[in-house]
């Protein structure tokens, strides 16, 4: 989480799935309700996600496929990417 910014604690009131199941993306229309937070919306503004998982959920995957819950984990990218 963001040392600069708050964070709060919202509702997901609208998931819509906007490309078709079949499509190599998954694009998603999401709503949230923010009142009774201090958010502000305008257009053109970015929404940073902290997602969570329960604790036994996680657990249960990590000895379902035998993984080591402490090894480091690197994904590679797909296609060409600029060094910066």
């Amino acid at each position: 989480p963001s040392e600069t910014h708050p964070v709060h604690l919202v509702r997901l009131t609208k998931n819509k799935r906007l490309t078709p199941g079949d499509y190599s993306r998954n694009i998603f229309h999401l709503e949230f309700d923010i009142s009774g937070t201090s958010l502000k919306y305008q257009i053109g503004d970015a929404l940073g996600v902290y997602g969570h998982n329960d604790d036994g959920e996680v657990d249960a995957f990590i000895a379902e496929y035998g993984l080591n819950p402490n090894a480091l984990v690197a994904i590679p990218a797909r296609g060409h990417m600029e060094k910066g």
